[in-house]
């Protein structure tokens, strides 16, 4: 009969290094679902924008740059119940290997989610993120997405609300986060995460992205410039 301690060792997940696999698998399934996914996402927003030009177009979009990096994103000018404000789409990149494996070790015992595979703790191969006006214009956002999933191929299966007072967040930035499960038109699905943001707070936190980078690193020489 096995000991306490050997039968207990065996109930923990195998090294990170034998999910390559899934890993391997995950990210080249992002890659190839990743344009159609932030697609989806965007649609989503454009089916709430409203006619702002002569053109007869479905809402007046334009390119802006990010100050912080070569990242475009697109203005939507939506209808809310209180008006018409203008909402930010950003398309994130799809997440590295390199940080895929980061998530892993972060998971590995004894974190209370290290269960085999870890790989399911990734939860944003795939993400977007959307800034919002007001808390109001993000109450309304998220419900485009929950209240309608018959209407898109993006199915809520996880809501953070880091607004909430009862939640703890380590940096004080605080966002809205919803995992979704998104479905192409071949059936291919995966996992991604749309975060819905203020802009205040948004833009604070672009100034503070190197600073974050900087606590992430894992050396100096891994902090990009």
């Amino acid at each position: 009969m096995a000991r306490d301690g050997e039968a207990h060792q065996g109930l923990n997940p195998p090294p990170t290094n034998c999910e390559d696999i899934f890993v391997s698998q995950l990210a080249s399934r992002a890659a190839l679902l990743n344009n159609a996914f932030q697609e989806a996402v965007a649609g989503v927003i454009r089916r709430h924008s409203v006619v702002v030009n002569e053109s007869g177009h479905g809402g007046e979009e334009f390119q802006l740059k990010c100050y912080h990096s070569l990242r475009v994103g697109t203005i939507f000018c939506c209808e809310f119940t209180h008006g018409v404000g203008f909402v930010e789409v950003h398309k994130a990149p799809v997440k590295t290997v390199t940080r895929m494996r980061t998530k892993l070790a972060e998971y590995s015992p004894p974190h209370p989610s290290s269960i085999w595979p870890l790989c399911a703790n990734i939860m944003d191969p795939v993400r977007a993120t959307i800034v919002c006006s007001s808390p109001a214009e993000i109450l309304q956002v998220a419900g485009w997405f929950s209240n309608h999933e018959d209407q898109t191929s993006l199915i809520v299966c996880r809501v953070k609300n880091k607004f909430s007072a009862n939640t703890h967040v380590t940096d004080g930035y605080r966002d809205f986060q919803m995992c979704v499960v998104f479905t192409d038109a071949n059936g291919l699905r995966i996992i991604g995460e749309i975060q819905v943001h203020d802009k205040q707070l948004h833009d604070l936190n672009l100034r503070m992205h190197k600073m974050y980078k900087i606590k992430r690193a894992q050396s100096p020489e891994s902090v990009s410039v």
